[in-house]
């Protein structure tokens, strides 16, 4: 429903003053019950085009298909469930360069119910403390 000033939540919430003539106050119900139900869907959907490729500066380069992002992130998620014995909701942390592998890590931990934090590859040992929350 676009925004008006009869609008009920108009008065609550200010800031929806300054929102764009038609814009909606409230998003419409979501499609997906999670991150992970996207990438399967998403997966169905593409089966063999390409959903990642990455390009090096050697000049090799490769790509995974959705077909493949969704076993392997399956796989990864069941690893972190099974293997590991991690429940949802518990912290996964990602350190990794941008590359294939971690489309793979992200999904997968999504997958598994878990909150991704990610560490930069860059960060000293202060900084991976601090977001894993070891400060």
């Amino acid at each position: 429903m676009p925004i008006s000033a009869g609008h009920a939540a108009y008065d609550s919430r200010p800031w929806l003053r300054h929102y764009a003539a038609g814009s909606k106050a409230d998003l419409d119900a979501l499609e997906y019950k999670s991150f992970g139900d996207l990438v399967a869907k998403a997966s169905r959907e593409h089966r063999s085009a390409p959903a990642f490729t990455t390009c090096l500066p050697t000049g090799t380069s490769g790509s995974l298909s959705f077909t493949e992002i969704d076993r392997l992130t399956d796989r990864f998620a069941a690893y972190l469930r099974f293997e590991l014995g991690l429940a949802k909701g518990d912290r996964v942390a990602i350190q990794s360069p941008n590359c294939l592998a971690y489309p793979v890590f992200l999904f997968g931990a999504a997958k598994a119910g878990c909150v991704i934090v990610n560490i930069n590859p860059l960060y000293t040992a202060p900084e991976i403390e601090f977001a894993l929350g070891k400060v």
